[in-house]
């Protein structure tokens, strides 16, 4: 199976709404839940051994306020080892996942999250780091 069938069958979004022309990188061993969305306005990469679950929504640009029409991207860089629960959104602010984070479900993720550390809530916030 391709990875455009295996992301087909699990109903994976890849949307460029706004003609930014971002790819999606994807390494070694990475696992993504059903119906994900990757917004590609700006590019993504995923480190090895990351799981995105279910539902989870990724977007590269906002709106301004005050101008709707003009859009601000940035690129989303998602380390190694990190676990992304169940309908968390991440939003255009956040530019960084270091590796071995973990992302509760249901979270909104509008900052970088540095290295093990566990977040989660809306918005998400530091609940503690995550020790080895």
């Amino acid at each position: 199976m391709t990875l455009h069938e295996y992301l087909e069958v699990l109903h994976i979004e890849l949307k460029d709404r706004h003609g930014g022309g971002g790819k999606l990188t994807l390494v070694n061993n990475w696992s993504i839940g059903e119906r994900v969305s990757f917004d590609l306005t700006n590019n993504i990469s995923i480190g090895s051994d990351t799981i995105i679950s279910e539902d989870v929504k990724i977007f590269t640009h906002d709106h301004i306020v005050g101008n709707p029409l003009e859009i601000r991207t940035s690129p989303l860089q998602i380390g190694s080892n990190v676990y992304i629960g169940e309908n968390t959104r991440i939003y255009e602010g956040c530019n960084t996942i270091g590796d071995g984070a973990y992302i509760g479900g249901c979270s909104v993720v509008t900052k970088d999250i540095p290295a093990n550390e566990l977040w989660a809530g809306v918005p998400a916030k530091k609940i503690r780091d995550i020790t080895t």
